[in-house]
């Protein structure tokens, strides 16, 4: 058996003395090559049917060209590929990488969701009744942080955006879901401002509420029934119906 020896020549190359003596056969066999254009093709299509999957309208302009970014780039790694495994990994990776991108709608819930646990404890509170003498101070504190923070400025500070104009747009979007809670957490703010003024008057021993008081009490009951309902309601039911005893208790006195 006569050893054979493969020699691999490319189109157009100039061949000489192809058999090793005169009147011998030489056999060439042509091979064809997919072209990397062609194995690209598929890959390319996928690629921008992932892109097309998206619409610019549902993102800021930051992370718009974040996903652009992430075509081009793997746009131009197909093109310079030959490996149909690669350009599948590609793809794949595009796709991730895509995915994750943050929407508008979950920029503005980034913000909501980052207030709301900052705030929490104001917002599980309110309308509970819970407000008296003993945390009157914190609560109408914690009120204030959060009444503070309902500005477009302040809620910035909850976003990873980094593009100025979006970020405002973003924050926003997010102070109009936030200010729902407006107006309660401005009740019980005023609500505890009442209680922290009592100073007292609510928990005095029955045996210290003396005639001399009549116009302190009077005051505070003047500024209690100038409260709304939904600022009453903030307020403990137990330190309204104490204060009610030392306002009874003063005016017989009286």
């Amino acid at each position: 058996m006569n050893d054979r020896i493969l020699y691999i020549y490319t189109q157009g190359a100039s061949v000489k003395n192809l058999a090793s003596s005169q009147g011998d056969t030489a056999v060439l066999y042509a091979v064809w090559k997919t072209p990397a254009e062609e194995l690209q093709k598929p890959y390319l299509a996928e690629l921008e049917e992932i892109f097309n999957s998206y619409s610019s309208s549902n993102y800021t302009a930051e992370d718009w060209d974040l996903i652009s970014n992430v075509y081009y780039v793997t746009e131009m790694l197909v093109r310079d590929e030959i490996d149909p495994d690669n350009m599948s990994f590609y793809c794949e990776s595009a796709a991730e990488e895509m995915a994750v991108v943050m929407t508008k709608t979950e920029r503005i819930e980034e913000i909501v969701e980052k207030w709301n646990i900052k705030h929490n404890d104001v917002i599980q509170n309110i309308n509970n009744g819970v407000l008296n003498e003993d945390n009157c101070e914190t609560e109408y504190n914690n009120a204030e942080s959060a009444l503070n923070e309902m500005t477009v400025k302040e809620l910035e500070q909850y976003s990873t955006l980094l593009n100025v104009e979006d970020l405002e747009r973003i924050a926003e979007d997010a102070l109009q879901e936030i200010n729902v809670h407006y107006e309660d957490i401005t009740a019980y703010a005023t609500a505890a401002m009442w209680v922290s003024g009592l100073n007292g008057s609510a928990n005095k021993p029955l045996s210290e509420v003396r005639a001399d008081s009549f116009e302190l009490y009077q005051t505070l009951n003047a500024q209690y029934n100038q409260l709304s309902e939904k600022e009453q309601q903030q307020i403990d039911v137990d330190l309204t119906e104490r204060f009610g005893q030392r306002l009874s208790l003063v005016t017989q006195k009286k």
